[in-house]
């Protein structure tokens, strides 16, 4: 079943718009951002929902997002299918915040129910048939008007609209050109779709399994081969808590580091850094902000020459796990 992991939005500053995203809704590592300045007027085709459960809760997004800089392209108001409005951040991409309930039924929240991406297609049913194709399933489809797509352990939704239907939805103008200005990460990527959307394969993480019981963290020396500019974070499932590790080191042919720190998440271990394996030499532009960078010692990979370096972590246990 696909998964998008996270959307990537191409934006001239990306320490900006990084504060901003983080201020306006705390998504996390769903919404990413990197340096860009592919030319890009008008509707840009897609916009990003999130779904809430009342109205208190839009108030709150909305709220917050327009401090930090947003501007209302739709105020909140009630309309027929719920309570909700559109803004657009200081990057130029579009946010729709609404819940299908009209009045609140609890204390104000700021939980997010569902993120939905929404793309504007030239030609609906061709773009369906084109994902189909590449792997994803129909929930619900609309003729030529909508389709959703079945992706129910993604915690980003994806679904189809026409370009213009999802400009008039925003409250903007269909016209645009230029860049998108957003990549999808997903486990159905790399691709491009009709409409010129651009997907790729989403960051790894590093999992750790039990396959040697005297360090049950020991990693197979597969489970991390991978490319220049992946980006990860290391998972541990074979150590319950923080107290029991002496060291975690990370470490290439050319790199290594231990400056890790781990936090517990949903029972396993989940590193508060993020890593991205960079080639080793003189590079042409600095990582991504709030990334760590490993050096590898291989070109970066492509067909005629696939070859990726391989990433060693080693977990010192403090004392012998039973």
């Amino acid at each position: 079943m696909t998964s998008i992991e996270s959307v990537t939005l191409e934006v001239p500053d990306p320490a900006a718009a990084e504060a901003f995203y983080t201020a306006a809704f705390g998504l996390g590592d769903k919404v990413r951002v990197r340096a860009s300045q592919a030319p890009a007027t008008g509707f840009r085709g897609f916009t990003l929902s999130l779904v809430v459960s009342q109205p208190s809760t839009v108030d709150s997004l909305i709220g917050t997002a327009l401090t930090a800089g947003a501007t209302t392209l739709k105020p909140a108001t009630k309309g027929f299918w719920g309570y909700g409005g559109v803004i657009q951040a200081p990057d130029g991409a579009i946010w729709k915040v609404a819940t299908s309930a009209k009045k609140d039924t609890g204390k104000a929240t700021r939980e997010v129910d569902d993120f939905v991406l929404l793309l504007g297609a030239e030609h609906v049913k061709a773009s369906r048939q084109f994902y189909l194709d590449h792997g994803l399933a129909v929930a619900k489809s609309f003729g030529s008007k909508y389709v959703e797509f079945d992706t129910p352990s993604s915690p980003i939704r994806l679904a189809l609209y026409s370009r213009r239907a999802a400009a008039k939805d925003a409250g903007v103008s269909p016209d645009g050109t230029g860049s998108h200005r957003i990549v999808i990460s997903s486990d159905a990527g790399p691709f491009t779709d009709p409409d010129g959307f651009v997907w790729e394969t989403a960051p790894q993480s590093g999992e750790y399994r039990n396959y040697n019981e005297s360090l049950p963290t020991d990693l197979s020396e597969d489970d991390l081969k991978m490319g220049d500019f992946t980006s990860w974070r290391i998972k541990i499932t074979g150590i319950a808590d923080t107290s029991l590790i002496s060291r975690v080191t990370i470490s290439t042919t050319v790199d290594s580091t231990s400056q890790i720190t781990f936090s517990k998440v949903k029972g396993a271990l989940l590193s508060d850094q993020k890593f991205i394996l960079i080639p080793d030499g003189d590079l042409e532009a600095e990582p991504p902000q709030g990334y760590i960078p490993i050096r590898s010692d291989v070109e970066t990979p492509s067909k005629e020459n696939p070859k990726a370096d391989k990433v060693f972590v080693e977990v010192i246990p403090l004392k012998q796990q039973q």
